[in-house]
């Protein structure tokens, strides 16, 4: 029943409370946190943890993440990355029975036949990378999941540009909330300082674009 249902509920938790699970670690789990990393399935190195958060083995294992090597298939290499043609026009449907070797990680991949006929539709040239090097190279345009306090850069009429040498100053189209001063507001950012992207508050940067 309800009654009997909500009783054992507080029971357990309670329980969970008073004898919380312990990993071999010495963390204590108890009632409404996440599931022990210990009980995980996956080896760190299996998540996109380890895209945004790097570990080498020694590291992860050293906080019970676990590590699981995944055995890799074996395959002889008919065509390397660098014997592609640079136009993908003169090539033929005979390139999805190829097995290429990655120009970077030099481990072997093929171009399945529905990836060959979106290449020819959108006149995009063949891949000389595998999947796997192609999806980290796509991380590294993006920014780091590091935060970073700054100051908006809009520094009255124009941006400062304090930060990077690189930076070329903007001039503002509109007068904004601090007129001529530095705008005050501070705020976090995966903008590093250092970059040379001019990053302005949220107030600012609507003043400019909208």
């Amino acid at each position: 029943s309800e009654s009997e249902y909500k009783k054992l509920v507080s029971k357990i938790k309670e329980h969970m409370n008073l004898r919380p699970y312990i990993d071999k670690g010495g963390r204590r789990y108890r009632y409404g946190e996440f599931f022990p990393i210990e009980l995980s399935p996956y080896g760190y190195n299996n998540t996109i943890a380890q895209e945004h958060f790097p570990l080498t083995e020694e590291e992860a294992i050293s906080e019970d993440y676990g590590w699981i090597e995944v055995e890799k298939g074996k395959y002889d290499i008919t065509l390397r990355a660098e014997e592609l043609p640079e136009i993908n026009d003169v090539t033929s449907e005979k390139i999805v029975d190829e097995i290429i070797e990655c120009m970077d990680c030099k481990r072997p991949y093929r171009i399945i036949p529905q990836e060959y006929a979106f290449l020819q539709k959108e006149k995009l040239p063949l891949p000389r990378k595998c999947v796997n090097c192609r999806h980290t190279q796509r991380l590294s345009w993006r920014n780091s999941p590091k935060f970073h306090y700054r100051q908006c850069q809009c520094a009255g009429e124009k941006s400062d540009s304090s930060t990077s040498s690189e930076q070329v100053t903007y001039t503002n189209t509109s007068s904004h909330f601090h007129e001529k001063d530095h705008c005050p507001n501070e705020f976090e950012t995966s903008y590093d300082p250092k970059r040379k992207e001019i990053v302005y508050c949220e107030t600012c940067y609507q003043q400019e674009v909208t």
